[in-house]
């Protein structure tokens, strides 16, 4: 038996290995890739197997499978991400799914605290340039008065 899977999923053919499917023994699509399952549904070991549902999806369960926590785009909602892992009767921990829109205010709160920064330096910046010029202009204004 071959040490990769190959699943068509919604229309979307992805092969994918063994090792990362069993890593969740009790999940459904571990028990799809077993070999009990596989001798009581033999059609062949060259097609892939079927599931109806999204496959661009199911490309994310894998990579949440392969590390353990996924950044989900903002076409993906957190709550159809978690539907999907539940179907496939996946563990999961909330905790470890940040989807685009939290990732999106956690970008947008970096970027205004960066802006709030920038501002900062630049008063500062500007202060320190208007000191400089006044005590530049006292000490001509002091030269002169020595003359």
């Amino acid at each position: 038996m071959s040490d990769r899977v190959r699943f068509n999923v919604g229309g979307k053919e992805i092969t994918t290995t063994r090792n990362l499917i069993n890593q969740q023994p009790d999940s459904m699509l571990s028990t799809i890739i077993s070999d009990t399952w596989n001798k009581s549904n033999s059609d062949s070991d060259d097609k892939p197997i079927f599931i109806d549902r999204s496959g661009d999806i199911f490309h994310y369960v894998l990579e949440y499978l392969r590390y353990g926590s996924i950044f989900l785009p903002t076409s993906i909602p957190t709550e159809m991400f978690t539907r999907e892992l539940e179907y496939y009767l996946l563990k999961y921990d909330v905790l470890t799914i940040t989807d685009g829109d939290q990732r999106f205010a956690a970008q947008k709160k970096e970027h205004d605290a960066l802006k709030k920064k920038y501002a900062d330096i630049q008063k500062k910046l500007w202060t320190a340039k208007q000191e400089i010029e006044n005590t530049l202009k006292e000490t001509e204004e002091d030269s002169e008065n020595e003359s």
